[in-house]
């Protein structure tokens, strides 16, 4: 899906992935999904740090910790 998306070509494969990259957004974004975090005081697997944020883990260089700030939007060509 992502190597579809990364190369932006029309093609049936692409209209496909923007159907699977929609279903996803509209279940994880506009309110059908249930399954964000309820922060410490949420119950099992709903507890977290803090309510409806979810974290990625990954290895991030040191450098680039400062790009990523609260309220900063950027967009990419591939799920993340």
């Amino acid at each position: 899906l992502n190597e579809v998306l990364r190369g932006d070509r029309a093609s049936e494969l692409l209209d496909c992935a923007v159907v699977v990259a929609r279903a996803i957004n509209r279940h994880c974004v506009q309110g059908t999904y249930t399954g964000w975090p309820d922060g410490p005081l949420g119950i099992g697997n709903r507890q977290s740090d803090k309510k409806d944020t979810t974290f990625r883990g990954g290895a991030l260089r040191r450098d680039l910790i400062d790009w990523f700030a609260p309220g900063k939007k950027y967009r990419t060509n591939m799920f993340v």
